[in-house]
Order: C-alpha cells, then sequence, then structure tokens
C-alpha cells in the first residue's frame, strides 16, 4: 500500500497530461480525502509527516 501512496503522490505532484500537477497542499488534502479507502489511513498520516519534514528542510536551505 505504501508504494500505490507514493506513486499517486508523484502523480500529484508531476500532473498529468489532462490535468494541472496539484501543489503540496492539494497533494495532502488528496491523500486524506482517500484514506480509508484507497489507502491505509494511518500509511497516509506517516507518509504526510514526511512530506512536511521534507518541505521544512527544503525551506531551511
Amino acid at each position: 500500500m505504501c508504494t500505490a501512496q507514493l506513486e499517486c503522490r508523484a502523480r500529484h505532484a508531476a500532473g498529468h497530461s489532462l490535468r494541472k500537477a496539484k501543489n503540496h497542499s492539494e497533494a495532502v488534502t488528496e491523500l486524506r480525502r482517500c484514506a480509508g479507502t484507497q489507502f491505509d489511513p494511518q500509511l497516509v498520516e506517516v507518509f504526510i509527516q514526511l512530506l512536511e519534514e521534507e518541505n521544512r528542510y527544503k525551506r531551511q536551505i
């Protein structure tokens, strides 16, 4: 299930030929919306925490 979450996030970030890429906030909202149906809710929250940490780190550089 974690691989599916990563792939989904990558598609959201990269966009699709038919729609524009989602920003971080939109992607997080979408992951939470799909938690419990498409994705394991606990893994979604762990994944989002990792994304938040990555974003904080990138802002410090």
